[in-house]
């Protein structure tokens, strides 16, 4: 996601905010059972790393907070007769700034709860923001993880944004699991009839199918088949999930990262030599009575 501009990025934003929508709403909650579970079993309990959209849960609190501080800054504004336009300009810097820091304190809040709740350990949580994926730490590709250090990934929706660099985003995945650990990646079914819901909302369903084969691209194992999860037409949550994406409003798509160990090639052992000759290459001994006979004629 480097290369996105800003524009794009305030795009892919607006768009992940349909997640909060009752629609989106019960995709997310259908697929928190999955996400606990997945997150829960780490390879060897190493940390993992959650990418998707939102929390799922509105910031009313952050929400109350931001109109506090407009209501009381229009009304100093309007007390106020300077008319210096980078006055104004430094006091929208200001709310911006003070509402990102409320929404990331109500997201790392929810995410803690979340993971007390689930006994999921310690990880990282991102989500779509205009400047990027953001969380406890703002940032853009590549990933500021280190090489095989966790043990699982969850990307939810990520391949649901368009234009959301998603290939990058999974050989950076892949570069930050080790060896035995496992990529959880929900998207959305295209052929769901819940697909009525999102359409238009710069959101977009993804093939099973493509979806393996960039894992594999990017050095990857999928499994044969997805897990259907989420309703299919009713905005209702279905915490059940079924074997292939089926008519689903989403699936999961679960990928291995797997490594060839080396194998030692056990040396054979020489053959043994006679005066330093080859067996093959030896003479054998001319018989007494031979050289006798050979000797008289």
């Amino acid at each position: 996601m480097s290369d996105l501009s800003y524009r794009r990025l305030h795009d892919l934003d607006a768009a992940a905010q349909w997640f909060l929508r009752p629609a989106g709403q019960a995709i997310l909650d259908s697929e928190q059972g999955l996400i606990a579970e997945a997150l829960r079993n780490t390879h060897a309990g190493l940390p993992w790393l959650w990418i998707g959209p939102s929390n799922g849960v509105p910031s009313e609190g952050a929400s109350d907070a931001a109109s506090e501080r407009r209501h009381a800054t229009s009304n100093a504004s309007a007390d106020n007769e300077t008319n210096d336009p980078r006055a104004r300009d430094d006091r929208a810097i200001d709310h911006q700034a003070s509402d990102d820091q409320a929404s990331d304190s109500t997201t790392g809040r929810v995410v803690d709860a979340f993971a007390a709740n689930n006994g999921i350990g310690r990880g990282l949580r991102l989500c779509i923001s205009p400047e990027g994926w953001r969380g406890p730490i703002l940032c853009r590709l590549p990933l500021p993880i280190a090489t095989e250090s966790l043990g699982a990934v969850v990307l939810q929706h990520v391949a649901s944004l368009r234009n959301a660099g998603s290939g990058a985003l999974l050989a950076e995945c892949a570069r930050a699991l080790v060896p035995g650990g496992r990529l959880h990646l929900l998207a959305l079914n295209p052929i769901s009839p819940y697909r009525l819901r999102w359409q238009g909302r710069g959101l977009r369903g993804a093939d099973a199918p493509h979806l393996r084969q960039l894992l594999r691209d990017v050095g990857l194992a999928p499994e044969d088949y997805a897990q259907g999860v989420g309703p299919q037409w009713a905005t209702e949550l279905s915490e059940l999930p079924q074997a292939g994406a089926g008519l689903r409003a989403a699936y999961v798509q679960r990928a291995d990262k797997r490594t060839i160990p080396m194998t030692l090639i056990r040396q054979r052992k020489p053959l043994s030599l006679v005066d330093q000759v080859p067996v093959a290459l030896r003479v054998p001994a001319e018989p007494a009575d031979a050289r006798r006979r050979r000797s008289a004629s």
